[in-house]
């Protein structure tokens, strides 16, 4: 199992993610990448069903896909977040289709899909 002899995770660089690919400040202090695919690197089974109920900005949806591509896993992602200022429509699915299909960074570097995924959006509806 491989160790970085030095862990450094910021925010900043989760921000910086973001915003390359959304091109907007529009999610504060979201995770970065990286540091999730150091989590998943510890789980030996590279078949896992991944639940993240706190969906956010995605970056666990798009961690799981990074990693996958990585070590040829075949990890499935579930995101679920309760749309509070349409940040599921807006952030959480708009992140994670730009990363599926490709997007330009804020300095017009093109940054090829990670193709072979799929997008769902469910959305639950409560009766009153």
């Amino acid at each position: 199992m491989p160790y970085r002899a030095l862990i450094d995770f910021n925010n900043s660089k989760g921000s910086n993610e973001l915003k390359d690919i959304l091109k907007q400040d529009i999610f504060s202090y979201p995770k970065p990448t990286d540091l999730l695919q150091f989590v998943l690197d510890l789980i030996p089974n590279k078949e896992i069903n991944v639940l993240d109920f706190f969906a956010g900005s995605g970056t666990t949806l798009h961690a799981t896909m990074l990693q996958n591509k990585k070590d040829g896993g075949k990890r499935s992602c579930t995101l679920i977040t309760n749309n509070e200022n349409n940040i599921c429509e807006e952030v959480t699915y708009a992140r994670n289709k730009a990363v599926i299909e490709g997007f330009k960074t804020r300095r017009g570097k093109l940054v090829k899909g990670l193709e072979g995924n799929q997008l769902k959006y469910f959305k639950v509806r409560v009766k009153k």
